[in-house]
């Protein structure tokens, strides 16, 4: 085995030309699977940092219609008293709070647990103390926090004061007490879904007194229970399903209890995402593997005299396709060596284009199991390359390669498949990012017509006693946004609030309208609203000075919500349909009127808009916490941001993550542009090999040709026939390749349909694109050598060998 190795290094080192050209693919393959690898290993296969982590179970009721979750403290209670399955049960409220009393306040994500950390996590702090037992009780007098290591160096600037500093959360003190360990991650995700690194974490006292908060609504919390020893989770589900079929519910129907492992929780859709990604970087891997079992298959050609040679002196084939493995393998070797360093810079650009919800993916690093794995594959992909062309080599009539008469009809077939296979795997990767690309481009032509980039949006921090009246804080907020439209330069200002998403159904239905309830989101808007927002007026009227508290409740609507009520809409009108809410903030159990249908208001562009009621503020109550203020100006709105916050000064109103709509909606698809960026750089990649794969053939294949080339030249063929002759031998293998390509991707592209918006996974536009480019690519790759065939001068080319 060492001779050869010796061998293998020693002609090797004798093919310079070939040895670089299959080292850079081999690196660029084998490199780009690594750093892919350590993702998933990352943020997939790693066990959760916290102690015992495949016993720790997320529980929440469901609610499929309002596409939300229910679990509330009552719910909560009920499992914590009757489980016998979980030790500890413990309730989790997670958010976005502002820590106030700063000059320029800002938001953090908080957690507040009922249970203490260690007990739940098996975690305890780095610096200070876990919460006590007595800290989590309702009415307990003091008011811990414990906070993450990045925001102690953060806002603490590391220092070690900080325990027993004053931590103001939404005008709410808390004293530090810990500093979590720095390996130490908690990523819950929030009401809207939305992940975060969580930065603060308080007490939470669950009190079946207190069911509500003190803004209003129906507290509602996210269960985390670590499994006694012996309890599987079917056993565990199936004792809080016998719980909860015994407990009397309130509130809209439809409500399933789910019980699964946290780590699935905390994953998501990433699983899925994840593996798609590594299953195209396995297409790039197999292309570079074609590649280099063509530069061996024309390298095997040029050296058919010597391996004959080799075999009349007695060499056996065995032995010689033994060398010729320990050749790839070595080669392969050196390739993976260059592919760690690939990997290395292509794992800093993955995590430079990640997201914050792709979890733990910071943690990717080249570790030792990634090694082994850069190891393993790379040894894998020598023998996977390598073999085929082994055999073909040592597959030789001896009378015929000592003539150098043989056949050369079956390596030129065998590379020709290699050619078609790369082509189809390189179709499927081009087609799977047309799609992605295509879906983001509908994404943002959705809400081009509203000019998001001309809109400012931020949540507003009110500390005004005037603002603290419940019948005054509309009005306060409202003659806020009246004194911005005063601004130079603004076009339109408005307030918003979400009252949350509730079940409506018409109060009594003509035979045109429905009776079911319908899951609808409730907004709490000011006058200009539909003006700052750039929602277009569909018919009736939108919101007045004249909708007071006095007059008659009413709403404007939707075209989601319009037919979803009125199936015949937009021929029959629900203007003057009446709603009652049986769900909602405020006292009024009147019905309100529709007065006006407007057209789409998009709040996530990945998303159909869902239906959508919107209540002037005059007439509800707008609870201050997350109200938020919207600004359309003439030009770029960033510009307002100071003298908007100038305004808002004087009356205690301070302005929270101001952005322009259009970065928000851009955050929001922030997942699917990290899909879409790797799909497009692992698509152009494979793109890149199958290039130079076609270029290589065909340049094997003019080198094959040359003296019949010369022969037709003679004979007064021209130059335009001698390019077409080649470019139709090298097209031939591509529209193979084309066709099988396109065979493929229409079955596994369908794996992305869940990822897709407004384009299906077998989109015909997107195809043929991505077959044109292709084909364009491959023939720019077949005209270079063809260009050359036809510069052949006939004298040269009859004396050829």
């Amino acid at each position: 085995m060492l001779s050869d190795i010796r061998y293998a290094l020693r002609t090797l080192r004798q093919s310079r030309g070939f040895t670089a050209a299959a080292l850079v693919a081999l690196a660029l393959g084998i490199g780009a699977n690594t750093a892919m690898f350590s993702v998933v290993y990352a943020v997939l296969l790693k066990p959760l940092p916290y102690r015992q982590p495949d016993q720790l179970t997320w529980i929440t009721l469901s609610n499929k219609l309002f596409k939300a979750e229910m679990a509330t403290g009552r719910d909560f209670l009920d499992w914590r008293d009757q489980s016998s399955s979980f030790d500890p049960l413990a309730a989790c409220d997670v958010g976005d709070e502002t820590i106030t009393g700063i000059p320029e306040p800002f938001d953090i994500r908080a957690a507040g647990f009922s249970e203490p950390l260690g007990r739940i996590f098996g975690v305890q702090p780095s610096l200070g103390r876990d919460f006590r037992r007595e800290e989590l009780q309702p009415g307990a007098a003091s008011h811990p926090a414990i906070i993450s290591n990045a925001f102690f160096h953060r806002y603490f600037h590391g220092d070690r004061a900080a325990l027993g500093a004053k931590l103001v959360l939404d005008d709410e003190p808390f004293t530090v007490v810990g500093v979590l360990p720095a390996d130490f991650r908690l990523a819950l995700p929030g009401p809207s879904g939305r992940q975060a690194e969580t930065e603060a974490i308080v007490p939470l006292a669950v009190d079946p007194a207190t069911q509500h908060r003190s803004g209003g609504g129906i507290i509602i919390v996210q269960v985390i229970g670590r499994r006694k020893p012996g309890v599987s989770l079917s056993t565990a589900r199936a004792e809080l399903a016998a719980i909860q079929a015994h407990v009397p519910r309130q509130g809209p129907p439809h409500v399933e209890l789910v019980v699964e492992p946290l780590r699935d929780r905390l994953l998501g859709n990433t699983t899925r995402s994840l593996l798609i990604l590594l299953g195209a970087v396995a297409f790039v891997l197999l292309i570079a593997c074609a590649n280099v079992a063509n530069l061996l298959l024309v390298r095997a050609a040029g050296r058919v005299r010597e391996t004959a040679v080799r075999m009349a002196l007695g060499a056996g084939r065995a032995r010689l396709i033994r060398q010729a493995l320990a050749e790839s393998v070595v080669l392969a070797i050196g390739g993976g060596a260059a592919g760690l360093l690939v990997a290395a810079w292509t794992l800093r650009l993955i995590v430079h284009w990640s997201v914050v919800t792709v979890p733990r993916l910071k943690d990717a690093t080249l570790d030792p199991a990634v090694l082994i794995f850069a190891f393993g594959l790379s040894a894998f992909t020598g023998i996977l390359f390598g073999i085929v062309p082994a055999f073909a080599a040592t597959r030789n009539n001896i009378n015929w390669a000592l003539k150098s008469a043989g056949p050369q009809s079956g390596r030129r077939r065998l590379g020709g498949l290699l050619v078609v296979a790369e082509v189809a795997l390189s179709l499927v990767l081009l087609a799977g990012a047309g799609l992605m690309v295509k879906s983001l481009w509908l994404m943002h032509a959705s809400a081009s017509a509203a000019a998001p980039e001309r809109v400012l949006t931020a949540t507003l921090q009110v500390e005004n006693p005037r603002a603290n009246e419940r019948s005054q804080s509309a009005t306060f907020v409202s003659g806020f946004a009246s004194q911005l439209e005063s601004l130079p330069g603004v076009h339109a200002a408005s307030i918003s609030g979400g009252s949350g998403r509730f079940t409506a159904r018409l109060e009594s239905w003509p035979e045109h309208a429905v009776g079911q309830f319908v899951a609808t989101d409730v907004f709490d808007v000011g006058l200009h609203f539909f003006a700052a927002a750039g929602i277009r007026l569909v018919r009736g009227r939108l919101l007045t000075e004249n909708d007071s508290p006095d007059s008659p409740p009413v709403m404007v609507i939707n075209e989601a919500l319009a037919r979803s009520f009125v199936p015949t809409y937009p021929r029959e009108s629900p203007i003057g349909l009446r709603v009652p809410m049986p769900y909602g903030p405020h006292d009024r159990r009147t019905a309100i009127t529709i007065v006006g249908v407007v057209a789409e208001y998009r709040r996530e562009l990945d998303a159909p808009v869902a239906p959508q009621m919107f209540q002037p503020v005059a007439q509800t109550w707008l609870p201050l916490r997350g109200v938020q203020i919207m600004v359309r100006a003439n030009s770029d709105p960033t510009a307002l941001i100071g003298a908007i916050r100038a305004v808002g000064r004087p009356e205690g109103i301070a302005l929270l993550n101001p952005q322009t709509l259009a970065d928000r909606l851009d955050d929001a698809i922030a997942p699917r542009r990290f899909e879409m960026t790797l799909l497009i750089a692992f698509a152009s990649l494979a793109l890149l090999l199958a290039l130079v794969g076609i270029y290589g053939v065909v340049s094997h294949m003019v080198a094959q040709r040359t003296r019949e080339i010369g022969v037709r030249v003679a004979l007064g063929a021209q130059r335009s026939d001698v390019i077409c002759l080649v470019l139709a031998g090298g097209l031939s293998l591509v529209c193979a390749g084309v066709v099988l390509g396109l065979a493929a991707s229409l079955g596994l592209t369908r794996v992305m349909e869940s990822f897709l918006y407004g384009v299906k996974p077998t989109d015909a536009l997107t195809f043929a694109a991505a077959s044109v480019l292709l084909m364009a690519v491959a023939a720019l790759a077949a005209w270079i050598p063809a260009r050359r065939a036809a510069g052949v001068d006939p004298l040269i080319a009859l004396r050829y060998e």
